[in-house]
């Protein structure tokens, strides 16, 4: 993307991408999720969001699938935890009312990085892509759809 179409991400404002993508998740209102890797670079994203789903790590000893696999269908805090079987990243993005803001799914994936003492990822790196792809991927073999739009949460 940066050759052809001249794309520089460290140009990018993260408010922009939120307009942009609440603008196009707006026509994806409770529309079947359609994730399902084939080409082999999809494949190598999909695979490595599983490898990061599992993996534990940090201060913690945590891994994604400690939360959301282990204790799906629960709360932390006022928030339910959910698996990608249950169909997690449907509803977002999502107006976050403890931080009176918007939030992509980005957003969701760094938030937890950070509550489980792991270091964010950069946004647009391998690490969100790969981790996304895994998620709705599992979503849809379960074949959940996106949350009508807007979606708030706490």
């Amino acid at each position: 993307m940066q050759r052809v179409q001249g794309f520089r991400p460290q140009e990018i404002k993260r408010d922009e991408v939120r307009a942009i993508t609440t603008y196009i998740a707006s026509f994806s209102s409770k529309a079947r999720i359609q994730v399902v890797p084939k080409h082999p670079q999809e494949l190598a994203m999909y695979n490595l969001g599983r490898e990061l789903w599992y993996t534990r790590a940090g201060p913690r000893d945590m891994s994604c699938a400690v939360c959301h696999d282990q204790y799906a269908g629960q709360r932390v805090r006022l928030s339910p935890v959910r698996s990608p079987k249950q169909g997690l990243g449907n509803e977002w993005p999502a107006y976050r009312f403890e931080e009176d803001r918007l939030y992509t799914f980005e957003d969701r994936i760094d938030f937890c990085y950070e509550s489980i003492g792991i270091p964010k990822p950069e946004f647009y790196s391998d690490v969100h892509i790969a981790l996304a792809t895994y998620i709705l991927a599992e979503a849809t073999k379960a074949g959940h759809s996106f949350e009508e739009l807007p979606f708030f949460t706490r």
